[in-house]
C-alpha cells in the first residue's frame, strides 16, 4: 500500500509521498539488509554490519541530496528499482538452487605475497559484495556530485557537506563500540542492527520534514548518541566489577528500546499534527461524501 503513496497526490515524490513513502523506506532499508543477510548466510558478522552501513549511507545521502537540490534523482542503478529487482532475482535463485549457491567457490587467491599462510577463496558471495560496493560507490558519489553542481559557490557546497557529519560521526561511534566490545557481534547483533536502523530512520525522517517545511538541516538528533552513551556506561560498570556479558545485553536492549521509542514518538507526532490540522483520519475516511 505504501508504495502507491509516492504519486497519490498527483506528483512524483510530492510532499505526501516523500513523507510517507520515504520514511517507510528508511526503516525498510535495515529490514531488507537483515533478510538479505539471512538468505546469503552472512550470520552475525562484520559483513552484515558493512552491508547495513553501505545501504544506509546510500539512503542517507540520497535524502541529503534531495534536501539541497529539491529533486529526487534516480541513478542508473537505483535501489528502489534495479536494486530490489536484483535482490528478488537472487532470492529466487536461492530458492531454486538452495543456500549453497552463495558458497560456490570459483577460484583461490594466493596470499603468500602478503606473508599470509591461508588462501582467499573467491565465492559467489564475494562477487556480489564487490558488485554491491561498486554500485553503492557510484550512487553515493552521484548524490555528492549533484549537490556540488546545484550550488554555484564552494562555500554553500561545503556548508551542505556539514550535513553528512551526523551520519559519519554516528557510525564512527558504532564501529568503535563494536571493536571495543566483540560480545555485541557474537550475541546481540540483531537488536544492535535494529537500533542503528531506527536511529538513522529517525534522522532521515527529520531531514525529510526539514525539506518539506523549509527548516534548517537537522544536525542534532538525541538517539545518535546512544552508542557513545552505551560505551561510557559499559566502561564504568565493568571497572566496578559487573559482568561484561550481562551489562552488554542490558545496554543493547535498552538502546533498542530508546531508539524505538524516539522513532515511534516522531511518527505519532507527525500523524497527530497532520490529522488534527486537516481534520482527517490517517487510514480511513473521517467525513465520507453524502449521496
Amino acid at each position: 500500500m505504501y508504495q502507491t503513496f509516492d504519486a497519490c497526490d498527483g506528483t512524483h515524490a510530492g510532499p505526501l509521498g516523500e513523507l510517507f513513502d520515504h520514511c517507510v523506506d528508511a526503516v525498510n532499508t535495515t529490514l531488507s539488509v537483515i533478510i538479505f543477510g539471512s538468505v546469503a548466510g552472512f550470520g552475525y558478522s562484520w559483513i552484515l554490519i558493512a552491508s547495513q552501513f553501505g545501504t544506509l549511507a546510500n539512503f542517507y545521502l540520497s535524502t541529503w541530496e534531495e534536501y539541497h537540490t529539491h529533486k529526487l534523482f534516480l541513478s542508473e542503478f537505483s535501489g528502489p528499482v534495479e536494486g530490489i529487482l536484483s535482490v528478488v532475482g537472487l532470492f529466487t535463485l536461492t530458492g531454486i538452487f538452495g543456500p549453497g549457491l552463495w558458497k560456490i567457490e570459483f577460484f583461490e587467491i594466493n596470499l603468500s605475497f602478503l606473508k599470509l599462510d591461508s588462501d582467499f577463496k573467491v565465492t559467489f558471495t564475494t562477487f556480489y559484495i564487490i558488485f554491491g560496493v561498486i554500485g553503492l560507490y557510484f550512487n553515493i558519489n552521484s548524490a555528492r556530485r549533484n549537490v556540488e553542481l546545484h550550488y554555484k559557490s564552494s562555500k554553500d557546497y561545503f556548508n551542505a557537506l556539514k550535513g553528512l557529519s551526523p551520519f559519519f560521526g554516528y557510525y564512527s561511534t558504532v564501529f568503535a563500540w563494536l571493536l571495543y566490545n566483540p560480545i555485541i557481534i557474537e550475541k546481540y547483533l540483531l537488536p544492535f542492527v535494529l537500533t542503528v536502523g531506527l536511529t538513522l530512520a529517525f534522522s532521515v525522517g527529520r531531514i525529510i520534514i526539514g525539506h518539506l517545511t523549509l527548516q534548517k538541516f537537522p544536525n542534532f538528533t538525541p538517539s545518535l548518541f546512544i552508542p557513545f552513551a552505551e560505551f561510557l556506561i559499559y566502561s564504568l560498570l565493568t571497572r566496578l566489577g559487573y559482568s561484561a556479558d550481562s551489562i552488554t545485553g542490558d545496554l543493547i536492549w535498552t538502546g533498542f528500546g530508546l531508539s524505538l521509542g524516539f522513532y515511534s514518538l516522531f511518527v505519532l507526532e507527525i500523524i497527530y499534527e497532520i490529522t488534527t490540522y486537516l481534520d482527517i483520519y490517517a487510514l480511513s475516511i473521517k467525513h465520507p461524501k453524502s449521496a
